[in-house]
């Protein structure tokens, strides 16, 4: 706090002095309660010690592991009497939970919240590709201590030191059901959280169509309107699906060959024209890539002069 008469001169501040500065330099006002911080103090200190709240220290000052004391040291107008310090209190983490998880049903990373605590997810076996999961947490503190278990056997454990995220594989080569549950621990055994995949491992189910429908532009089917189809798929196995479309008229298709060359289970050369049905047969042994083509989901590849269907 300062007097209406500020300075008796332009101020030459010096290092390791208050009020008095140099020659005729002098500060004329009142000074109390004088505190010099080596750091930058955060809004919500600011703001406690414009209130005088010396006997708070707010929650962004303290830090994960930091040993906090308080020393009282009473005082009147006339004397200052003998200072107590209080027990010491060693700062804990605040908050430690799951907030994202891989896979769910369609094989996306999901969002979760805390009234969220398992999943039901299927998916085909299989003897010689890995599930993989993966959990991300969202605390104050590492180290972060994550513990997979299979039917509430331990399978892996992982200690993340940096980022949030821990990442487990397995072999589910059998039909069945298991829980895969994950839990994470910080350096506090009484800080945790827990997470369960009901997971169902079964052989290829069949993908699903429902729903086909034409429509022309205005739906009124002049002739001068385009027609399009809508559908609806689904594969419980979370395969990608290639929906293999037949255009026919009045029965017929309008193509008299339509072999997409996707995979059928034989040759993976079946015509889905109608009535012509001319499926393909291999000679020379082409190589069926089931990743090539331009969408990914299979095509022939011919490499010499007899490899042909």
């Amino acid at each position: 706090m300062k007097d209406a008469s500020t300075y008796t001169s332009s101020p030459a501040l010096k290092v390791n002095r208050i009020g008095h500065s140099a020659g005729a330099d002098v500060y004329v006002g009142g000074i109390d309660d004088f505190r010099v911080y080596n750091r930058t103090l955060n809004e919500s200190e600011i703001i406690q010690l414009s209130r005088n709240r010396t006997d708070i220290i707010v929650s962004q000052e303290t830090s994960l592991g930091q040993n906090w004391t308080a020393c009282v040291t009473p005082a009147n107008t006339s004397s200052v009497g003998t200072a107590l310090c209080s027990n010491n209190i060693t700062i804990r983490g605040a908050y430690l939970n799951i907030t994202t998880i891989y896979p769910n049903q369609t094989g996306q990373s999901q969002v979760i919240t805390d009234e969220i605590n398992n999943i039901s997810i299927t998916r085909n076996f299989s003897r010689t590709n890995n599930l993989t999961f993966n959990a991300t947490a969202n605390a104050d503190y590492r180290p972060l201590t994550f513990r997979w278990f299979i039917n509430l056997v331990l399978k892996y454990t992982e200690v993340v030191t940096s980022g949030f995220t821990s990442t487990f594989k397995w072999l589910f080569n059998t039909t069945g059901k298991f829980n895969v549950t994950v839990k994470v621990n910080g350096s506090d055994a009484g800080i945790n959280d827990t997470f369960r995949f009901a997971l169902t491992t079964s052989a290829n189910v069949l993908p699903l169509v429902n729903n086909v429908r034409i429509n022309s532009t205005h739906g009124t089917n002049y002739t001068n309107e385009n027609l399009t189809v809508y559908w609806n798929s689904t594969d419980i196995n979370n395969q990608k699906i290639i929906n293999i479309t037949d255009w026919r008229v009045n029965g017929n298709s309008i193509a008299v060959l339509n072999m997409p060359f996707e995979a059928d289970g034989r040759k993976n050369a079946t015509d889905y024209s109608t009535p012509y049905q001319n499926n393909g047969t291999t000679s020379g042994s082409p190589y069926w890539n089931k990743t090539g083509g331009y969408k990914g989901t299979g095509a022939y590849r011919f490499d010499i002069l007899q490899e042909l269907l």
